[in-house]
């Protein structure tokens, strides 16, 4: 049986992950993961998307900025 690895020992492959924000299709997926990923200091790309016309992609943003946005300066 395989052990399963938590999302936030792989924030290393954030920034390779946050590049492709800009697919229409991927964006709330990447939001997503990179919220699960527990990884700070992305609030810059991912705060327009709390505008954004898809509810849930808006959803994702907004709680990703809430709980990691303002821990990017520490």
């Amino acid at each position: 049986m395989r052990k399963k690895i938590k999302a936030k020992y792989l924030s290393g492959y954030t920034s390779q992950i946050i590049e492709m924000i800009d697919g229409k299709f991927v964006d709330g997926q990447i939001i997503d993961t990179v919220y699960k990923m527990q990884a700070i200091g992305f609030e810059k790309e991912i705060e327009p998307f709390r505008i954004d016309q898809q509810v849930w992609i808006k959803k994702f943003a907004t709680k990703y900025v809430e709980k990691y946005g303002t821990l990017q300066s520490v």
